[in-house]
């Protein structure tokens, strides 16, 4: 797992390939930013796109008054039908009217004002919700003492030619008698 705190903060480096093909081999990121424009500054607007649409889970929550971000999370929550009336009095009569409208699921204006700790989590393939999130300071978490990296967390790679790698596999899976082999290339008939 690859926490990316104020990704959008930090001088663009080349991490759209693991947003890209990283889920495929078993790599979680958590990419965390502030403004979906810090993104759009440091990777480009198409760079900033496949980042965003690379994430399968988004929490969002506590925007700034003037937030853009706001915006765009709001119409990526979607919209639902709501019922929407009038009532209009005349000199003799009233008249009602009851029809059925769009709005969206949350308006800009309500996602700026979800209360400190609350946050709206969406999900891929699932419908949006509204959670609260206790700060890590209610869980027990300190910074007492810096985290320690175990000794062999960090290994040296090594790699081999693509013959060291075919003879290992031929020691580990030998062909059975009368097979074909077609090994470097050569077809050779096993006895």
């Amino acid at each position: 797992m690859f926490f990316c705190d104020e990704l959008g903060t930090m001088p663009a480096f080349d991490i759209l390939p693991l947003f890209s093909a990283g889920r495929s081999r078993r790599l979680t990121l958590v990419p965390i930013i502030q403004s979906l424009a810090q993104l759009e500054k440091n990777y480009g607007k198409e760079g900033a796109e496949i980042l965003t649409d690379n994430c399968q889970d988004t929490i969002f929550g506590g925007f700034a008054p003037n937030s853009q971000t706001a915006e765009v999370l709001s119409k990526a929550l979607g919209s639902r039908t709501v019922m929407s009336g009038s009532i209009s009095r005349g000199k003799n009569d009233t008249s009602q009217s009851l029809q059925m409208i769009e709005r969206p699921l949350m308006t800009p204006d309500e996602l700026k004002s979800i209360p400190k700790g609350h946050f709206i989590v969406m999900k891929t393939g699932t419908h949006p919700m509204q959670t609260r999130l206790r700060l890590f300071l209610e869980w027990g978490i300190t910074f007492g003492e810096p985290y320690q990296v175990p000794q062999r967390a960090a290994r040296k790679v090594y790699y081999a030619s693509k013959a060291e790698l075919t003879s290992a596999i031929y020691r580990a899976f030998p062909l059975r008698t009368g097979t074909v082999n077609y090994h470097m290339g050569k077809e050779q008939k096993q006895k």
